[in-house]
């Protein structure tokens, strides 16, 4: 006589599977376009020298009088670092109560880590690097004139990917003394009309006969980049509220970034900075801290739990300082956000 299934078996959690969306954290790049500077003081003044001196012709034929060279100090720039929190509560009832695979204590700082990220890819990108006023009058918006020099705008004469990046990157050098910008920040979306524009398919088929499209590094060459300039955004983020329908978005939408980035030094010159401020560890002190924040560990002694708990607290303090508007440019809606084509993702967030 055969046995019902139900008789032999009772449905449990399986042991070695559970499904979980996993990010690729090198796709989050907030900390690569205002690279971190760790400070001890959660405000500060930013000495600056004059460049305008510094660049002046002077001439030379004097006879005996030498031609006094002095450098002057510019306008000091001041960062004031803002607090920030995320939080995540351990509950001793519900590690105990909960199935083994989920990994309580693992997924709980697998969410925070994620948060912490999203959050800083939106501040970085959204709200300070897209800000159009951040950048000293070198923007342009292609969607002007019905956006007849957007990217995807197929049929338009006046959409050249080519000439825009090869004017901007020209006058970069110009700008940096010689230097180029070398982190130019895009969606995924962006780059590929980008290679389906006529004028870059014709350059495309000059260069190699190999490939159905030019490859970014032939791009970056056509165009002056450095190689490995052209970095593209493909991290998104859920613009719903708790429980809703979600609904994904990029961080970069349609806007293209153009920086030149270098990392924290005696004599600065790039983009800006993430003044990052963890504070209130170590009694004050930084010298043995890597981290930009300070990671806590509070006992919950019945506050918010049952039978206790821990919570475990990221906090910091930050400004995304912009410090060189010579450093930046920015391309506003390269091609068209409300193609029915790219959905949700390239339009700009309901809440920011």
């Amino acid at each position: 006589m055969s046995f019902a299934r139900s008789t032999l078996h009772v449905a449990v959690p399986e042991t070695d599977l559970a499904v979980s969306f996993t990010a690729d954290m090198s796709q989050f790049l907030w900390d690569k376009l205002l690279p971190v500077k760790i400070v001890n003081k959660g405000f500060n003044t930013i000495r600056q020298f004059d460049k305008p001196n510094m660049l002046r012709r002077r001439d030379m034929r004097v006879g005996n009088n030498g031609v006094r060279v002095q450098f002057k100090m510019a306008e000091n720039l001041t960062y004031q670092t803002t607090d920030f929190m995320l939080e995540a509560l351990m509950d001793d009832r519900d590690r105990q109560g909960s199935d083994d695979i989920i990994q309580y204590d693992n997924e709980l700082i697998k969410h925070l880590t994620l948060a912490y990220q999203i959050n800083m890819e939106f501040m970085t990108i959204y709200q300070t690097l897209r800000v159009a006023a951040n950048y000293g009058g070198n923007t342009e918006d292609l969607s002007a004139n019905s956006g007849v020099r957007q990217y995807d705008a197929a049929a338009s004469s006046d959409s050249d990917p080519v000439s825009d990046f090869r004017n901007i990157v020209t006058k970069s050098r110009h700008k940096l003394g010689g230097k180029a910008f070398n982190k130019v920040v895009m969606s995924l979306f962006t780059w590929q009309k980008i290679q389906e524009n006529k004028n870059v398919l014709a350059l495309g088929r000059m260069a190699t006969y190999e490939q159905p499209y030019m490859l970014m590094r032939l791009f970056e060459e056509a165009v002056g980049l450095p190689p490995g300039a052209i970095q593209i955004s493909e991290a998104v983020y859920n613009d719903s509220l708790e429980d809703g329908t979600a609904v994904y978005k990029t961080f970069i939408g349609t806007d293209i970034i153009f920086l030149f980035v270098e990392p924290a030094q005696t004599r600065f010159y790039g983009a800006g900075l993430s003044y990052m401020y963890p504070g209130g560890i170590l009694d004050g002190g930084l010298e043995n801290l890597k981290a930009p924040f300070s990671m806590l560990m509070l006992p919950d002694n019945g506050q918010e739990t049952v039978f206790g708990g821990t919570k475990m607290r990221l906090a910091g303090g930050i400004d995304q300082k912009v410090m060189n508007t010579e450093a930046m440019y920015l391309l506003q809606n390269a091609i068209n956000k409300n193609d029915t084509a790219y959905g949700d993702l390239l339009k700009d967030p309901t809440n920011p």
